[in-house]
């Protein structure tokens, strides 16, 4: 006994399956074409026309420039003027202050010797060297000389000197009844150290 084929399927299936297939072979063939052609045109709007559009939008971006160099040109001027207006301060408040020196005055002068009047001078160089002139009276020539010795070492007086000293008695230092009393005036002059 031979075997024979039997085909239990239906032949209308089978043309079925077959246009099945075809239709999905379409179909991606379809969807493969969408793609290429919306990649297309993505990639020649943004990679092909895109920089168009930048060299289309390089006044605008040459306006915004000037104006940002405007600004940073503002800045520096402002700058400019704030780092004079430092310089002008630190000039001032370089300068010692003057109650630092009445307190080293203060320590100098001997018992014997009294202040009567101070001037400070504005200072002439950047350096912040003033001129200071230093009025008072002394008892004796002794306490004078001494006061002008203590003068010349400390480290914030230089060029101390004499300008006069003269004997008697003006009535307005305290002295004892009888003795006169030494009248001075010293010009130095304030370092910056």
């Amino acid at each position: 006994m031979a075997l024979r084929p039997v085909n239990l399927l239906d032949p209308d299936l089978a043309r079925r399956s077959h246009l099945h297939r075809i239709g999905r072979r379409w179909l991606l063939c379809l969807v493969a074409t969408q793609v290429l052609v919306w990649g297309g045109y993505a990639y020649t709007s943004r990679a092909v026309l895109g920089p168009r559009h930048t060299v289309q939008s390089i006044p605008a971006a040459d306006h915004d420039l000037g104006l940002r160099i405007e600004a940073i040109n503002q800045a520096r001027k402002s700058l400019t003027q704030l780092q004079e207006q430092h310089q002008a301060i630190e000039a001032i408040v370089r300068h010692r202050s003057y109650a630092r020196v009445l307190g080293q005055l203060s320590e100098m002068l001997p018992a014997d010797a009294w202040l009567t009047r101070l001037d400070a001078d504005e200072p002439k160089n950047l350096a912040g060297e003033a001129g200071l002139t230093l009025t008072g009276m002394a008892r004796t020539s002794e306490a004078l000389g001494e006061f002008m010795d203590r003068l010349s070492m400390a480290s914030p007086f230089a060029d101390v000197s004499l300008k006069f000293a003269r004997n008697g008695h003006t009535g307005t230092e305290p002295t004892s009844a009888g003795s006169a009393a030494v009248a001075f005036q010293i010009a130095c002059r304030l370092t910056g150290e």
